[in-house]
């Protein structure tokens, strides 16, 4: 046993020895020994950082692929759509620079995107007023020569288109104007003084504007006489209706058409004797004023014109026979169920416009 006085105190401490000896035996069983301190796991296990690196590694890789990915699609999508005109195009910079700035993991400034400069707005030029351009009315031109009218005849009426043909405008001089011999309706005659044309229409051409504001089939006939001696060479004119529906011949249930008409093909073809271009030659051969009007030697087919709108038609009359003379031309509607007497036509007024 040790003892041990402490200076400068009363008390003092004896220690045993043996018991010293046996109290650290027991501390030293009672306790656990103490683990050694723990070393870095990276230094002691290096293989196991390197995975760990890797695998980081990997994770970023992945990452940095698939923010590639979306980006590259959306930028191919928005450049694809818009790449046709330079203002999509800017739409495209627009769509690159939201996926950039939304799709990157790290904060990036964000690009603006380029403003375009404003343009002048275009004033446009003015331009003329564009006038309507002058459209044919359906009732043909505005002015005529003659016209239909509802005429008396006996008791009927019947639409009739009654001329004159000595008030004919532009006369060709080979047409003479007379008032002999007697019996004219009107101022005068015309007579032909002109060579004789028997196979060539359209010499000394007169043209008359009728207005039909009846329509329907119309019979033609006009007053005349032969002036020379001879009731066979001095006894037909050339006659024409060029824009009628139909122009033709008929007697009974034949109809004949001149040729070059515009009724052709015929039902019964063209008349005997002279018809060309659209002409017929019309012949009389009775002596003094009557209103004979046939064509086709030895035939004599009556001659008739079809109007089927209400508008201007064009009556034409051509130099054919030397010494024919003709005073009125008259033009009534068969569909009245009408037939003015010689008489009747005679005391018709001419229906000027």
């Amino acid at each position: 046993m040790y003892e041990n006085s402490t200076t400068g105190g009363n008390s003092s401490v004896t220690i045993d020895a043996r018991s010293s000896t046996e109290l650290n035996r027991k501390s030293s069983i009672s306790r656990p020994p103490m683990p050694p301190p723990r070393k870095n796991i990276v230094a002691q296990n290096p293989s196991s950082s390197s995975r760990l690196n890797r695998r980081r590694c990997t994770y970023i890789v992945v990452a940095a692929a698939a923010f590639v990915l979306v980006a590259g699609v959306t930028i191919g999508t928005s450049v694809g759509l818009t790449r046709d005109t330079d203002n999509e195009a800017s739409s495209s910079v627009d769509g690159i620079t939201a996926v950039l700035s939304t799709s990157s993991p790290t904060a990036s400034p964000v690009i603006a995107a380029p403003q375009p400069t404003p343009q002048p707005t275009p004033q446009p030029t003015p331009q003329p007023t564009p006038q309507p351009t002058p459209q044919p009315s359906a009732s043909g031109p505005s002015t005529c020569d003659h016209k239909s009218l509802m005429l008396s005849a006996g008791t009927s009426t019947v639409a009739a288109v009654v001329i004159e043909v000595e008030n004919a405008g532009n006369l060709d001089s080979r047409w003479q104007k007379k008032t002999s011999p007697s019996g004219y309706l009107g101022s005068g005659i015309l007579e032909w003084n002109g060579n004789n044309f028997y196979n060539t229409p359209g010499e000394g051409l007169i043209s008359f504007d009728v207005k039909i504001d009846h329509p329907g089939k119309y019979r033609f006939q006009w007053r005349n006489r032969y002036g020379g001696g001879s009731n066979h060479d001095n006894n037909d004119s050339w006659l024409r209706f060029p824009d009628a529906e139909e122009f033709y011949a008929e007697k009974g249930s034949q109809r004949k058409c001149p040729k070059g008409g515009q009724s052709e093909p015929c039902p019964n073809g063209n008349p005997e004797g002279a018809t060309k271009e659209g002409w017929f030659k019309v012949f009389m051969n009775q002596a003094g004023y009557n209103y004979q009007a046939k064509t086709g030697d030895f035939q004599d087919f009556f001659i008739y014109a079809e109007f089927n709108q209400a508008k201007v038609y064009t009556l034409q009359i051509a130099g054919r026979s030397q010494k024919h003379q003709i005073d009125r031309v008259v033009l009534w509607r068969v569909t009245d169920g009408v037939q003015p007497t010689e008489t009747q036509m005679s005391s018709m007024s001419e229906t000027a416009c």
